[in-house]
C-alpha cells in the first residue's frame, strides 16, 4: 500500500483501513486464537466486503448474519467480546479445538436461532444466561467436557427444536422444564455417565418430539406412560441404562414410532400388545422383557429390525415373527428359546442376519432356508439342533457368515455348500457329523475362517484346501482323519492366525513346505502319529503357540525370541 502524504508536508499518514466494528471484532477473535489457520488467511483488514471473508455470511446491509468454522485448528478459548455481533443469527464453532468454557457473554447475541459448539474441549458448566436466547432452534453441545447440570431455565427456550448435548460429562437430572419446549424435535443427551434419575413426566408435554437419545446413561426407573402422548415420536433409545419395570403400553399411542433401543436395561414384563398397531414400526431392540406368542401380535408389518438378544425369552419363536417380509435383522441371541425353526422361516424374503445362537433351539434346519437370497449371516451355534443341514443351503447365494458350531447336526457336510462362493466364515465344530471332506472345499475362495473340528470325518485331508488362499485359520481337530498332512497347506500365503490339526489320526512327516508359514501365530499337530524332524518349523518366527505333543516327532524346540525362555 503506498504511504500518503500529509497536506502539510508532515510525512505520511497512518494507512486508513476500511473495515467495520464487527470486521475488528472478527479480527480481535482471530488474533486471539493459537492456531493460524490458512482457511483464516482473508480475515484483513484490508478487505471491507465482510462478505468475501472466508466462513461468513452477510445481508444485504454487509452485517455479519452467520460464521461457520467446521475442522479447522483454532487452539484457543471461546471469544467474550459479542458487542458488535449482534446480528449473528448462526454460531458454528465445531471441531476447531476450543478450549475453556463457555462464557456468559454468548447472551448478547439474542438473534441466534442456530448455535454449535460441539466436537471440543470446552469445560465447565452450561452457563444458565445462554437460556436467555429466546430465538434459538438449533443448541448443539455435543462432544465436550461440559459437567454440572443441565440448567433448569432450559424450559426458557420456547423457539428450540434440536438440542443436542451427547457426550460430555453432565450430572443431575433432565429438568422438568423441558416440559415447557413445546416445539422440540430431537432430544439427545445419550453418553453422560452420570445422567441419572427417571424421565421427567412433563417430557410428554413435547408434542413436536421426533427422537428421544438418552442412551450409556444412568437414566432409572420406569417409562413414564406420558410418552404416550407424543403422536410425532418416530426413535426412542435409551439403550445401556438403568430403566426398569414394564415398558408402558401407551408406547402403542405413538402412531408414527418407527425403533424402539431399549436393550441392556432391567425391564421386565411381557412386550405390550399395543405395539401391534405401529404400522410404520421398523426396529425393536428391547431389554429383559418377556414374550407370550399367544399375547403377542407380530402385525407390525413395516418392522425391519427386531433384537431381543440377551435377555430371558423363553418358548418358540413366535410364528407372526416369520410373516414380517420386510424383516431384514432378527437378532435373538443368549436367550432361552426353545421349539423349532419354522419353515415359514420362508417368508422373511428380506432377511439378512438371522442370529439366535446360545439358546434351546431343537430340531433340524428347514429345507425353506434356501429360500433366502438375500441371507448374508446365519448363526445359530450353541443350540439343540439335529438332522442333516439341508442342501437347499446353497440358495442362499449371498451368505458371507455360517456358523452352526455346538448342535448335534449329524450326515455330511452339504455337498452343495460348495456353490456358497462368497463364504468367508464357516463353523461346523462340535456337532455330529461324518465321512470325508470334499475336494470342492476348494471352490469357496473366499473363505478366511474354516472351523470344523470336534466332529467324525475321516478319510485324508484334500490337498485342494490349498486353493483357499485367503484362508487365515484353519481347525480340523478331534475328528478321525488320516494320512499326510498335504504339502498344499503350506503354501496358503493369509495362514496367519491358526493351523489346527490335532487330535487326528495323521501320520508322515511334517511338509517342507511349511517353512513358507512365517505369518502363522498358532500350530496345533499334536496327538497324532507324526514322524521326522522339527526342521522345517525353525523360521516360523511369529509362532506364540506351538503343540506338537503326543507324535514321534524328534529335534529342537522352535530357537526364536518367543520360545527362548523355554529352553
Amino acid at each position: 500500500m503506498l504511504d500518503v502524504v500529509g497536506l502539510h508536508g508532515a510525512g505520511p499518514c497512518k494507512p486508513v483501513f476500511a473495515v467495520n466494528q464487527q470486521g475488528e471484532a472478527l479480527l480481535s477473535w482471530k488474533r486471539s486464537f493459537n492456531g493460524l489457520p490458512e482457511t483464516l488467511s482473508n480475515w484483513d483488514a484490508r478487505e471491507e466486503t465482510l462478505y468475501k471473508w472466508f466462513a461468513i455470511v452477510c445481508n444485504f446491509n454487509n452485517e455479519v448474519v452467520e460464521l461457520e468454522l467446521r475442522y479447522v485448528d483454532l487452539f484457543g478459548k471461546l471469544p467474550t467480546n459479542f458487542t458488535f455481533l449482534l446480528t449473528l443469527n448462526k454460531l458454528v464453532l465445531s471441531g476447531t479445538n476450543l478450549t475453556g468454557s463457555i462464557p456468559k457473554e454468548i447472551s448478547t447475541l439474542t438473534q441466534l436461532s442456530h448455535l454449535d459448539l460441539s466436537e471440543n474441549v470446552l469445560t465447565g458448566e452450561i452457563p444458565s444466561e445462554l437460556c436467555s436466547l429466546y430465538r434459538l432452534e438449533q443448541l448443539y453441545l455435543n462432544s465436550n467436557q461440559l459437567k454440572g447440570s443441565i440448567p433448569i431455565q432450559i424450559g426458557n427456550l420456547r423457539s428450540l427444536k434440536w438440542l443436542i448435548l451427547y457426550d460430555n460429562q453432565l450430572s443431575g437430572e433432565i429438568p422438568s422444564t423441558i416440559g415447557n419446549l413445546k416445539n422440540l424435535e430431537l432430544i439427545r443427551v445419550g453418553g453422560n455417565k452420570n445422567l441419572e434419575d427417571p424421565l421427567p413426566q412433563a417430557i410428554g408435554n413435547c408434542t413436536n418430539l421426533l427422537m428421544l437419545g438418552s442412551a450409556e446413561t444412568r437414566i432409572s426407573g420406569f417409562l413414564p406412560p406420558t410418552l404416550g402422548l407424543l403422536k410425532k415420536l418416530q426413535t426412542i433409545a435409551i439403550y445401556t441404562a438403568y430403566l426398569s419395570g414394564q415398558i408402558p403400553p401407551e408406547l402403542g399411542d405413538c402412531t408414527e414410532l418407527q425403533n424402539i433401543y431399549l436393550y441392556e436395561n432391567s425391564l421386565a414384563g411381557s412386550i405390550p400388545r399395543s405395539l401391534g398397531n405401529l404400522r410404520n414400526f421398523k426396529t425393536c431392540c428391547s431389554g429383559k422383557t418377556t414374550w407370550q406368542h399367544s399375547e403377542v401380535h407380530f402385525q407390525l408389518h413395516n418392522l425391519e429390525a427386531v433384537d431381543l438378544s440377551q435377555n430371558s425369552l423363553t418358548g418358540p419363536i413366535p410364528n407372526g415373527i416369520f410373516q414380517l417380509k420386510k424383516l431384514n435383522k432378527l437378532l435373538l441371541l443368549s436367550n432361552d428359546l426353545s421349539g423349532e425353526i419354522l419353515p415359514e422361516i420362508e417368508n422373511c424374503s428380506s432377511l439378512i442376519r438371522f442370529r439366535a445362537s446360545d439358546n434351546k433351539i431343537i430340531g433340524s434346519i428347514p429345507t425353506q432356508i434356501g429360500s433366502l437370497e438375500n441371507l448374508n449371516f446365519l448363526d445359530l451355534g450353541l443350540n439343540r439342533l439335529t438332522g442333516l443341514t439341508p442342501e437347499e443351503i446353497s440358495g442362499c447365494r449371498n451368505l458371507t457368515f455360517l456358523d452352526l458350531h455346538s448342535n448335534s447336526i449329524a450326515g455330511t457336510l452339504p455337498v452343495s455348500l460348495s456353490k456358497l462362493v462368497s463364504l468367508q466364515f464357516v463353523d461346523f465344530s462340535d456337532n455330529a457329523l461324518q465321512g470325508t471332506l470334499s475336494s470342492s472345499l476348494a471352490s469357496l475362495s473366499s473363505l478366511t475362517k474354516l472351523v470344523l473340528g470336534k466332529n467324525q470325518f475321516s478319510d485324508s485331508i484334500p490337498t485342494q484346501l490349498g486353493s483357499c488362499l485367503k484362508l487365515q485359520l484353519l481347525n480340523l481337530s478331534s475328528n478321525q482323519l488320516m494320512g499326510n498332512i498335504p504339502a498344499s497347506l503350506g503354501k496358503i500365503p493369509a495362514l496367519e492366525i491358526a493351523l489346527n490339526l490335532s487330535w487326528n489320526h495323521l501320520t508322515g512327516e511334517i511338509p517342507e513346505e511349511f517353512t513358507a508359514l512365517d505369518k502363522l501365530g498358532i500350530l496345533d499337530i499334536s496327538h497324532n502319529q507324526l514322524v521326522g524332524d522339527l526342521q522345517y518349523l525353525a523360521g516360523l518366527q511369529n509362532l506364540v503357540v506351538l503343540n506338537v505333543s503326543h507324535n514321534n516327532l524328534t529335534g529342537r524346540v522352535l530357537d526364536t525370541p518367543f520360545f527362548s525362555n523355554y529352553h
